[in-house]
């Protein structure tokens, strides 16, 4: 449309004020808020490091640094200290409220730590001696290790506190904002339990993030940001001393603080510590874990560095220390160097070792002969070593280190054992006696512990030694061990005796640990038994527990006998204990105890008792020598249940259940077989299978495991699965060599092979029409799989089925379906018999072949319905149910059991039974119609009944009978027993009374597999096969007696298959309108041979010339002469004219007759003498004589006279090109003018007349290019881009009509023709939200500004939008509608939106019409509201002068529609669209002369003035409706093109005569003002 301000403009202008402030502060004028900050926000006070400047305003620039402190605590080590200083400025100090060192004892100020930087108590706190100011981007950042809760920091100003963070059960941040001298308090929290109960970064930040909105944030490494906006806020910090605390003296957090730091920013810092020790108070790092320091510690402030807290320096020979590192030493001790170790390189003291010498290794401090067994990479570890529970599995090694005697492959029970492995007895561990041992090849620690689980008849049970030396050894009463001093050298086994040892026949839990003091170098070894006596302590010092490398643990000894339950060694001195592992049996608990029985002994509950005499096994766990938990198991793994290894005959698995296909009957151990097939049963018969073995499926009707599942079976899981009830059904009414039928796809093979009718072997059936297959009784039969080639499916037969045979005897024994079992002597599977014309079943049912005989007969030559019903009934017997021509016989019980049907060799026909190898027997006589098998019950209801449509007795379940005739007869019908011989020739019988003995459908047909007329196969002697039909082939014609002869050339086969003449101009045909092959000179055209281009007559084709001449007349028009008479009439678009010079001209084609066309030219440029004219014809297939003759070139030409145009065209044609500039830059005067003016009429004016004239070029009328040209000109007052060109291609429309093209529409769709219009309200829309929140600024004048802007554009944007884009969209959808296609989705979506525009086009006019007479009163009455909301419509007008001076628009959209209307849709009648166009110019003009509406009487001057005009040019295009010359034409033109530019400069002088007039009573006001020194203010007129 136009552009966007435009729109805006009548109802905007006047919502500014001439003066306008930007969005951004550009100077505070608040004395008590007087820095800028960021240009964002004036602040009471300038934040630190921020740039302070103060001239020409108060301003505070963003810092270069904005760092304002950062503590790192864990460098401050100096105890004597009592401040901390800030890394990033030397001269900030942290100090305590006291100002006494750190290592005051009242604990006021926390505690520097070795390794974990400050430790806060409750009580302490550091205060900063700076005064820090916060910005408006605030950032804490800390690394902190929390273990209560209290506060971490506070900010306060005059006893307020403006930032607090308290630790509690997760982070609580409070913030104290100033905003106008109101204070307001935020909040917020992160509610996650221990969320700094380990080392964690934790930071917080304030943001200002718009004009009354605050941000905060907290971040911790163990959780996401966690962000709270908090609106009408200011993060403003008033101007005052800030005093910064860290802790609190009361209610400070208990925990270590390693880092902290405050910015003026937003920048998180985050950084790894490198070592995160999570040791609490009262404990040190020993370099590999956390230690507890002595109890006497717990009153020292600061605590120990090393377990004793009486020096806190950092080598133990500093005397006086102000710290923890080295230079803070100040006095030495005065001694000799240590004594070290032997083993050691280098030492602090003697058992505090630095380094070792070279082949031995350094722990903890003391060096050692070997790495001990367990510390993996030499370091010691705080969890057993060694954990072996002797009452488990039987085992050569226990916990991969404790071997059985020599060899841990030979050990208790059955693996060989050797002489002195130790003997597993059931809940007493391993016996040991006669030098039975367990050994452990290891390193011992100078530190140890080890728990023991024993039961000691005398001996030592534990030894440590290498070679022959004991280095250490215990038995019932004392423990012997060896010790060495610094030297090396090694002292006399110590002895601790006790004389509460554990006694004999009696379990005991006993505890041996040997630990060391470095600093005092005591060793100390404790004993405890039970857990229940004291303990037993042996000291010695200077001394060490240090065993060679190599040596072994020995569990026995040559002289111990007893039980050992359980050993646990531990390579530290350690307090936990494994007691309550076991516990003693005493009478009436439980066997799951510690038995005090002897090896030959067992508990039974009650008490020991002695084993049975056992030649292979010592010791029992029963009054039986069986070991196992089960006297079921012959091989166990360990006294426990479900422990078996090897069971009796039939049974399996740890618990020795039966094997898979056994089951336990009731009262016995003997496991019994299952029914075969089933892996799990109840019993041993078939139904009481409840799971199958691999290969064999579950058969739920007889709850039994088969082999294979039956045909219409699916295998589902190991179970047969019913997919299917009818999985047999064979129709034998057809004539092919192999029959499939129809449910499951068996084949059937008729006698020996696939060979069938007419050529029949000797053992095939016959096919008969209507009556399936006839067989001879002799040789026919039917062979399923397997069978040759033909292997599957299967006819299977399940359990349950029914079998349905239609068939019509003429011998009374035989057998009709049979299956033999070649395996067993061809033995039968099943079979259906006729038994003296009695249908009868046998079955193999349980390895038995059971009979049943129907009690009623069949009648020969008669058609015969059986049916067997086979079923399992409750006492799970097969029961069998005969139907005979729907008779039924009472059930009858076959036997226990059910049927078993083989898929492996066996031979299954029809029609027979194999006998033997050799014989096949048992031939049935007659016709065999149907088979069908299904695999339930299935009711005889549904497949036959005696209600039939002739008296046949009984018949299929559609009624209909089927047709009795024996094999020499046909059926004649209607009735189903009319029959007719065949001739005697038929031996194989026939279909119908002719002489031939086909029985296919056509007598061209030689085989067939069925009797329908598409059944043919092949066809006899010059026969085809068509869409399985017989028909003579091409050339050949049926003759009298059914053979195809030859067609003779020049002829043809008819429908009835006679000889027919070809049509004229055919050499060859295949009927009276298809030709196959044309004469000389002809081509087949539409199936009928016509002559070629060029060449004509009746019978042949003779040539026939043709041609055209060009004749020049002295005004250069030309004429086309033609030879003959053309077949078609000529137009312009059939040829192209082309003159050598390339002028510019037009032209036109004219007939006067059948030869001759006159074409008269309107030449625009100088012509030069005999330059030559071309015209071309597009297409000479469309240029042809009435005889057929066609023009030898496409083109004729001749020279022309020369021509001199009239020179004053070329001067209006240089108007026209400029035009463009013209209207474009009348558009943009006229808009200043309107802001000037503070009122658009003039310009919404001169806006319509350009419409009006510029869609003059759609119209039918025949405009020059020139005129074309300009009226399209005038459509460029368009400045707003259209965004639909970005997203559619306008390939996805369709092209438009010539006068659309003309005026630029190139398709049909709306948004690319006219995507301006919608994009301005795109736009709008876009812009609205942001206009609404601006309304809500707290910035006054903006917010007053964009609420007047957002009422303005409530209703009064979109009117005048629709006002001034009436006549375009209205325009475009017209377009649209005459083009209308629909082949894609935009031309679908661009239909609608067509439809809907011009629809509400239409209603617009008279909706007007009807809103203002029901708002008449308020209309004349300008009534305010009414007028805010509706004033576009009105504001122009003298409303006050009546209702139909208020109703323009009215006219403005009727005369707008009719006029739209009239030049789209009724191009094709151009005298009728002047005519309407002329009438309304009429309309309007008499509205404005009637009525003068306009309350300003020069805009009512100028649009009179301007309808008049515009009136004028309607009248000059009626000459362009009649015959005129070229030279009336071109002053018609130069016409109209002045009085368009007439019409823009009327509309364009209006507004700048009013503009004169404002400005002339602007300064007539001021004249006066000035001259009476008094303000008087007047309106301005046209506002």
């Amino acid at each position: 449309m136009k552009l966007f301000e435009l729109i805006l403009l009548s109802n905007t202008l006047l919502a500014f004020s001439s003066t306008q402030k930007n969005s951004t502060i550009e100077i505070c004028t608040d004395m008590n808020f007087k820095y800028m900050i960021d240009g964002k926000i004036c602040s009471e006070a300038c934040p630190s490091q921020f740039i302070e400047e103060s001239s020409p305003f108060a301003k505070c620039n963003l810092p270069v640094s904005p760092k304002l402190f950062e503590l790192n605590f864990w460098k401050a080590q100096d105890l004597s200290a009592s401040f901390i200083q800030s890394s990033s400025n030397y001269t900030d100090k942290w100090v305590n409220p006291l100002g006494v060192p750190y290592s005051s004892l009242t604990k006021n100020s926390p505690l520097p730590t070795l390794d974990r930087g400050f430790y806060f108590e409750p009580s302490s706190s550091i205060m900063s001696n700076k005064s820090y100011i916060p910005s408006l981007y605030f950032t804490l950042n800390f690394w902190i290790h929390q273990i209560s809760p209290g506060i971490l920091i506070i900010v306060d100003i005059n006893s307020k506190n403006y930032i607090e963070c308290i630790l509690d059960s997760g982070i609580s941040f409070k913030i104290i904002s100033k905003n106008s001298g109101n204070y307001n308090e935020s909040h917020l929290s992160i509610k996650h339990s221990n969320t700094l109960s380990l080392w964690n970064y934790l930071s917080f930040q304030i943001e200002q993030i718009a004009c009354d909105s605050v941000k905060l944030q907290i971040f911790t490494k163990m959780s996401s940001m966690i962000s709270q906006l908090f609106f009408g806020q200011e993060a403003n910090f008033p101007n005052g001393n800030y005093t910064w605390t860290i802790g609190n003296q009361g209610n400070s957090f208990q925990g270590f603080l390693y880092w902290a730091e405050a910015r003026n920013d937003l920048t998180l810092n985050y950084w790894e510590m490198s070592t995160q020790i999570q040791c609490l108070n009262l404990q040190y790092w020993d370099g590999n874990q956390c230690q507890d320091c002595d109890l006497s510690c717990s009153q020292k402030w600061p605590w120990c560095i090393r377990r004793n807290c009486s020096s806190i320096c950092h080598s133990i020979d500093c005397l006086v220390c102000t710290g923890y590192a080295s230079d803070m030493c100040m006095e030495h001790k005065i001694r000799s160097l240590p004594s070290c170790d032997w083993l050691a390189d280098t030492c602090d003291s003697t058992w505090y070792s630095n380094s070792c010498k070279v082949g031995y290794y350094f722990i903890n401090g003391i060096c050692l002969y070997g790495c001990p067994y367990g510390f993996g990479n030499c370091a010691p570890v705080a969890t057993p070593v060694i954990t072996a529970d002797f009452t488990g599995e039987f085992k050569g090694i226990y916990d991969d280190i404790l071997v059985t005697a020599a060899s841990d492959s030979h050990y208790y029970f059955w693996n060989d054992r050797e002489t002195y492995d130790p003997i597993p007895v059931k809940n007493r561990g391993l016996y040991f006696t006669n030098n039975y041992y367990l050994e452990a090849k290891i390193n011992f620690s100078y530190e140890f512990t080890i728990e023991i689980w024993i039961y000691i008849y005398s001996g030592a049970y534990l030894q440590f030694k290498k070679e022959n030396s004991v280095f250490f050894s215990t038995d019932a009463r004392s423990f012997n061990i060896e010790m060495e001093d610094n030297t090396g050298s090694t002292f006399p086994s110590p002895t601790l005796s006790w004389t509460g040892g554990p006694n004999s026949l009696q379990w005991y839990y006993l505890c041996f640990s040997m630990a060391f003091d470095k600093d005092s170098g005591v060793s100390t070894f404790a004993w405890l038994q039970d857990l229940s006596a004291d303990d037993s302590y042996l000291f010695a010092s200077n001394i060490i527990f240090r065993p060679p490398e190599g040596g072994s643990l020995f569990l026995g000894s040559s002289d111990f006998n007893g039980f050992i339950s359980f050993f646990q060694l531990w390579q530290v001195a350690s307090s936990s204990f494994w007691r309550e592992r076991f516990h003693h049996c005493d009478s009436g608990e439980d066997l799951d105890c510690l038995w005090d029985c002897n090896v030959n002994q067992y508990w039974d509950g009650t008490g020991c008792y002695g084993c049975p005499p056992c030649e292979r096994m010592q010791g029992c766990v029963r009054d039986s020598c069986n070991i196992c938990d089960s006297e079921l198991c012959l091989k166990c793994s360990s006294f426990s249940p479900n422990s078996c290894t090897l069971c009796v005959a039939n049974r399996s698995g740890s618990s020795c259940t039966c094997d898979s296909g056994f089951y336990e009957p009731p009262g016995q151990t003997i496991c019994s077989p299952c029914y075969e097939g089933c892996s799990a049963c109840s019993g041993s018969f078939y139904y009481q299978c409840t799971s199958c073995k691999p290969g064999y499926y579950y058969f739920s009707a007889a709850k039994t495991c088969l082999s294979d599942c039956p045909l219409g079976y699916a295998k589902l899981s190991n179970e047969c699965l019913l997919t299917t009830q009818l999985f047999f059904s064979l129709n034998l009414n057809t004539l092919n060599g192999v029959v499939y039928d129809s449910a499951s796809s068996i084949p059937v093979v008729t006698g020996l092979s696939e060979q069938f009718y007419p050529d029949y072997e000797e053992d095939d059936p016959i096919g008969a029409h209507l009556r399936g297959f006839y067989f001879n009784g002799i040789s026919s039969v039917m062979r399923l799989p397997e069978y040759k080639t033909y292997i599957s499916p299967k006819l299977k037969i399940g359990p349950v089925f029914t079998i349905s045979i239609w068939l019509n005897i003429e011998n009374e024994n035989s057998a009709v379906i049979s299956k033999n079992d070649i395996s067993n002597s061809y033995s039968t599977v099943y079979a259906v018999y006729l038994i003296s014309r009695k249908p009868a079943i046998q079955l193999l049912i349980n390895n038995s072949i059971l009979l049943y005989m129907c009690q009623n007969s069949l009648l020969t030559s008669e058609w015969s319905h059986i049916v067997f019903q086979v079923n399992i009934d409750m006492n799970w017997n097969t029961v069998v149910t005969c139907y005979a021509n729907t008779n039924p016989d009472p059930l009858y019980t076959l036997g226990f059991g059910y049927f078993q049907d083989i898929n492996f060799n066996a031979i299954s026909l029809i029609g027979a039974q194999q006998i033997s190898q050799d014989i096949v027997g048992n031939f049935f006589q007659g016709f065999l119609y149907e088979i069908k098998i299904y695999n339930v019950v299935y009711s005889v209801a549904l497949l036959s009944q005696t209600s039939c449509s002739e008296n046949c007795g009984v018949c299929p379940i559609n009624g209909s009978c089927i047709p009795n005739c024996k094999i020499n007869k046909f059926w004649k019908g209607p009735e189903y027993n009319k029959c007719s011989n065949c001739n005697s020739n038929c031996k194989n019988g026939c279909k119908d009374s002719q002489t031939s003995c086909s029985v296919c459908y056509s007598s061209l047909c030689d085989k067939c597999i069925n009797y329908s007329a598409t059944g043919c196969k092949t066809c006899k002697s010059n026969a085809s096969l068509e869409n399985s039909s017989c028909i003579c082939s091409i050339g050949y014609v049926l003759d009298n007696s059914n053979s195809c002869i030859s067609v003779p050339a020049g002829g043809y086969r008819g429908s009835d298959d006679l000889l027919y003449p070809c049509p004229n101009l055919c050499s060859t045909c295949e009927s009276s309108l298809v030709c196959s092959s044309c004469v000389n000179h002809a081509s087949v055209i539409n199936n009928l041979c016509s002559c070629n281009d060029g060449y004509n007559g009746a019978t042949t084709c003779t040539y026939v010339p043709f041609s055209v001449s060009l004749i020049v007349f002295s005004n250069d028009s030309l004429a086309l002469h033609f030879s003959d008479h053309l077949q078609n009439t000529l137009s312009i678009n059939d040829a192209t004219i082309s003159i050598e010079t390339n002028p510019k001209f037009t032209w036109n084609l004219e007939k006067i007759n059948e030869t001759y066309y006159y074409i008269p030219m309107s030449i625009k440029d100088e012509i030069p003498q005999d330059a030559v004219a071309n015209v071309t014809f597009l297409d000479l297939s469309k240029v042809k004589s009435v005889w057929n003759g066609i023009l030898n070139s496409s083109t004729v030409c001749s020279p022309l006279n020369k021509y001199d145009p009239n020179p004053y065209i070329l001067v209006v044609s240089e108007i026209a090109s400029n035009i463009v500039t013209i209207v474009q830059s009348t558009v943009i005067g006229s808009i200043i003018l309107s802001i000037l003016n503070q009122n658009p009429s003039s310009l919404w004016g001169l806006l319509n007349c350009l419409q009006i004239l510029t869609y003059l070029s759609l119209s039918g009328i025949d405009f020059s290019n020139k005129m074309i040209q300009f009226l399209s000109s005038l459509n460029s007052y368009n400045f707003f881009p259209n965004f639909f060109e970005y997203l559619i291609e306008e390939q996805e429309g369709s092209k438009a009509y010539k006068e659309a093209r003309n005026f630029g529409y190139n398709t049909d769709l709306i948004l690319l023709n006219q995507g301006d219009d919608f994009s301005i309200v795109i736009a709008s829309i876009v812009l609205l939200p942001f206009i609404i929140y601006f309304t809500g600024c707290s910035y006054r004048f903006v917010g007053k500004k964009f609420k007047k802007i957002l009422k303005a554009c409530k209703y009064s944007f979109y009117i005048r939008f629709w006002i001034q884009s009436y006549l375009e969209l209205t325009a475009a959808a017209g377009v649209g509608l005459v083009v209308w296609r629909s082949d894609n989705a935009a031309q679908i979506t661009n239909i609608f939106v067509c439809v809907l525009l011009y629809f509400l086009s239409m209603l617009t006019s008279p909706a007007f019409l009807i809103f203002s007479y029901w708002n008449r009163d308020k209309i004349q009455k300008k009534k305010r509201i009414f007028n805010s909301l509706f004033s576009s419509f009105f504001y122009e007008f003298r409303t006050e002068k009546g209702l139909l001076c208020s109703l323009y628009y009215f006219v403005y959209f009727l005369r707008r529609f009719i006029y739209i209307t009239n030049i789209v849709f009724l191009s094709d009648y151009p005298k009728t669209q002047v005519n309407l166009n002329i009438i309304c110019s009429l309309m309007s003009i008499f509205y404005l002369l009637a009525y003068w509406p306009f309350k300003d009487r020069i805009l009512q001057i100028s649009n009179l003035l301007s309808e008049v005009l515009i009136g004028l040019v309607m009248c000059a295009t009626s000459f362009y409706l009649f015959d005129v010359s070229s030279g009336i034409i071109s002053v018609v033109e130069n016409s109209i093109i002045f009085i368009s530019l007439t019409v823009i400069g009327t509309q364009f002088s209006a507004s700048a005569v009013i503009f004169s007039r404002n400005v002339y009573e602007i300064l007539r006001h001021k004249f006066a003002e000035h001259r009476n020194k008094k303000v008087c203010v007047l309106p301005i007129k046209g506002v």
